[in-house]
């Protein structure tokens, strides 16, 4: 018998990625931002042009800085691993 697919999403359900990014971004770079100015546009976040090659240039350096840094260690919702831990003998997980 093939199982219900359950399609998991990972950034800022599971992952609190958001919040681990204005974290890095606080920490590295100085910046004052919480969770409310978090955007999927970091370059705007960050203050930086992404449509001027020296601006794309460092969004591209501190994305790949940050993801180096917080990937591994990314903090998570406490009660992700048990619900998906209850999940899995029920249903496919992708």
């Amino acid at each position: 018998m093939t199982k219900p697919i359950v399609t998991v999403d990972i950034d800022d359900v599971l992952a609190l990625s958001a919040q681990a990014f204005i974290n890095h971004s606080n920490e590295k770079w100085l910046t004052n931002l919480t969770v409310d100015d978090y955007s999927e546009d970091w370059g705007a976040v960050w203050g930086l042009d992404k449509h001027d090659a020296t601006g794309l240039a460092e969004i591209q350096r501190r994305a790949q800085e940050y993801f180096d840094a917080t990937f591994k260690h990314m903090p998570h919702d406490i009660y992700a691993h048990d619900v998906l831990k209850s999940l899995k003998d029920d249903y496919e997980l992708v």
